[in-house]
C-alpha cells in the first residue's frame, strides 16, 4: 500500500497495472509524470498534436462504456488516488471512483466523464 494523499491509499498492484498497460500498449513510461504519460496516451489515441485539442475531441464516457477511453479514465482515477478496476469497462468501481473525484473537486456528481471532468483531471 502507498499513501497518495490524506484520504486515499492505493495498492501498489493497482498502480503497477496502469504502469504495465501504458508501457506495453503504448511504449510510454508512466514515471516520473503519470498525468503527462496518460495525456500522451490520449494524444496517441486521437492522433493529436497538443493537449489543447483534447477538449474538442473527448466524448462522454458513462456507465457501460467499454474500451480504451474508459481505460484512460480508469488509469487517471487510479493515478490520482481513486481506486477502481483497470479493465476498460466503465461500471461499478469506476463510476464510484469518478463520483468521489467529482465530489472532491466540486464538479457535478453524475459519474459521467465529459469534457469538464477530463479538463479538470489533466490540469
Amino acid at each position: 500500500m502507498i499513501l497518495v494523499n490524506k484520504r486515499q491509499v492505493l495498492s501498489v498492484s493497482n498502480i503497477k497495472d496502469v504502469e504495465v498497460w501504458v508501457d506495453e500498449d503504448f511504449g510510454i513510461k508512466l514515471w516520473p509524470n503519470p498525468k503527462g504519460a496518460i495525456m500522451e496516451v490520449v494524444k496517441y489515441v486521437f492522433n493529436l498534436e497538443s493537449e489543447d485539442e483534447v477538449r474538442n475531441v473527448w466524448p462522454i464516457i458513462r456507465r457501460g462504456n467499454k474500451g480504451t477511453l474508459a481505460k484512460i479514465v480508469q488509469a487517471m482515477l487510479i493515478c490520482m488516488g481513486y481506486p477502481c478496476e483497470l479493465d476498460g469497462d466503465f461500471s461499478g468501481s469506476s463510476v464510484d471512483a469518478l463520483k468521489q473525484y467529482q465530489r472532491d473537486n466540486k464538479l457535478i456528481v453524475n459519474g459521467i466523464a465529459g469534457k469538464a471532468v477530463i479538463v479538470k483531471m489533466f490540469k
